[in-house]
């Protein structure tokens, strides 16, 4: 299969797996130091590994260090660390 190349215009409107939910990234801004969350994979429609990835991001993008705690396979929880 031939590689098509595409402009830098073509390639900022692609979807992109890597980006940023702004709810992560608006719930992460405003999380203390200690804090953290919950989210519910189903709810989330995807699988709980992207849930963390998109989490890591977000956190990564405010300038934030998560770390997850131990939870059922159905959830996913943080806590907002040093």
């Amino acid at each position: 299969m031939p590689i098509e190349a595409l402009t830098k215009s073509q390639l900022e409107n692609q979807p992109s797996n890597r980006r940023l939910h702004d709810e992560y990234v608006a719930f992460l801004s405003s999380a203390r130091l200690g804090t953290g969350g919950r989210l519910y994979v189903a709810k989330e429609g995807t699988s709980r590994q992207t849930v963390k990835k998109r989490l890591l991001a977000a956190a990564d993008h405010v300038g934030k260090k998560i770390a997850f705690q131990r939870s059922p396979v159905e959830q996913v929880v943080f806590q907002v660390v040093e």
